[in-house]
């Protein structure tokens, strides 16, 4: 029999925004500079998983709201479309809070300012990752987050695989220095941390952005 028949089928879920934020307080980059198929496949190969499909999620403003940010994901998506990653985009919700700043005069002022929020995000990543387990179309969830909102669906996939008779495996992939704040992953699941050194070997190196060089 084949050595890659014997191997996990893995899928990958990545979120984004929580990708990004890591990244940002691990290595102190300022945009999300990643290459999502090569992160997905660096994790595979470390794992000993074969690597069957990779999503993608995050939230992005409209163009009214952001044009630069909108641009900047507009590019990217038909980037990582053209490497073979699924993408799921939902626009981001803006809402009004009061802010105290200080004030030429010195004195606290109380201004309004316009606060964008992500929705729905990890929902859509849990029904996808439950999807996957329940049809049986890999053995493995790699999720590229640390949020522990999908620990329920991480528990629903085991309960669905043992009432299968089979093993459903979950990972949470995430990057890690120094620097940063959370180590930890989603509960439940195998931990994959990701250096800088390894980060770095996955950057996405196009320049998205008009006035980059």
């Amino acid at each position: 029999m084949p050595q890659d028949t014997l191997k996990k089928r893995a899928r990958i879920f990545v979120d984004g925004q929580n990708l990004y934020h890591q990244a940002r307080e691990s290595f102190d980059y300022g945009y999300p500079n990643y290459n999502v198929m090569a992160l997905s496949q660096l994790v595979c190969t470390r794992l000993g998983y074969v690597l069957c499909g990779v999503n993608f999620y995050t939230g992005i403003p409209r163009e009214k709201n952001d044009k630069l940010w909108a641009d900047f994901w507009n590019k990217k998506r038909s980037r990582m479309a053209r490497t073979g990653v699924v993408s799921y985009f939902t626009y981001l919700k803006y809402s009004e809070q009061s802010v105290w700043e200080k004030g030429e005069s010195g004195k606290a002022v109380n201004r309004k300012v316009l606060v964008a929020r992500e929705k729905g995000i990890d929902i859509r990543i849990a029904i996808d990752v439950l999807k996957v387990c329940r049809n049986n179309s890999c053995d493995v969830a790699v999720i590229f987050s640390q949020d522990q909102d999908l620990w329920e669906a991480v528990k629903e996939t085991k309960a669905i695989a043992k009432s299968g008779g089979r093993n459903f495996e979950v990972v949470s992939a995430f990057p890690v220095s120094d620097t940063s704040n959370n180590i930890r992953g989603i509960n439940d699941t195998k931990i994959f941390r990701i250096n800088k050194e390894d980060y770095d070997k996955c950057l996405d190196n196009t320049k998205y952005f008009d006035f980059q060089n």
